[in-house]
């Protein structure tokens, strides 16, 4: 397995969780925003929830490849 490299020192910005993932109207995140809305119930007002249960989990999942954008 491949983990991400130096996860413990991993480090979500608040502006990737509630400018863009959480964001109703952000042209791209909106679509995240909403199954984060419909599935986990979470909203703007749970981003500090969502950044620490990604924190928290961050080293139980395999690293995948991405490109940037």
């Amino acid at each position: 397995m491949l983990f991400l490299p130096n996860y413990q020192n991993a480090v979500i910005p608040n502006e990737k969780i509630y400018d863009y993932c959480l964001n109703t109207t952000h042209e791209r995140g909106q679509h995240k925003a909403r199954v984060f809305r419909q599935v986990f119930g979470i909203t703007v007002d749970d981003g500090e929830i969502l950044k620490l249960a990604i924190l928290q989990e961050i080293d139980k999942f395999e690293a995948a490849a991405v490109i940037e954008n």
